[in-house]
């Protein structure tokens, strides 16, 4: 699993003042203060989302409560996947591309 850069550390947004605007596909995972760790799956370099900045991101985390989080490796190395069907869209910049990925994070009820 690829990590980085942490989005928040101890409860401080990372990017609270950046001014970085680099928009793309975006995964992370973050814990909030009673301990549930939260995923956010974000497509991008589409017609129906062109993504978020790390900033973006960082903030719409800190929103749900986060006060650790991590970007993961995004895009075509993510894919999410509930009842067994695709709920998000993978993009090469070219085509939608699913691929066999090495591991998983598996959330069950």
């Amino acid at each position: 699993v690829d990590w980085g850069p942490f989005l928040i550390v101890d409860g401080k947004n990372q990017f609270e003042k950046s001014s970085t605007t680099w928009e793309c596909a975006r995964t992370a995972i973050a814990q909030r203060e009673d301990g549930i760790v939260l995923f956010l799956v974000i497509d991008g370099l589409q017609d129906h989302s062109k993504g978020v900045s790390y900033k973006d991101l960082a903030n719409i985390l800190e929103r749900y409560g986060a006060i650790n989080a991590s970007n993961l490796d995004g895009g075509t190395s993510t894919s999410m996947v509930e009842n067994g069907a695709y709920v998000n869209a993978p993009w090469n910049g070219f085509k939608p591309t699913f691929r066999w990925l090495p591991n998983a994070w598996i959330v069950s009820p």
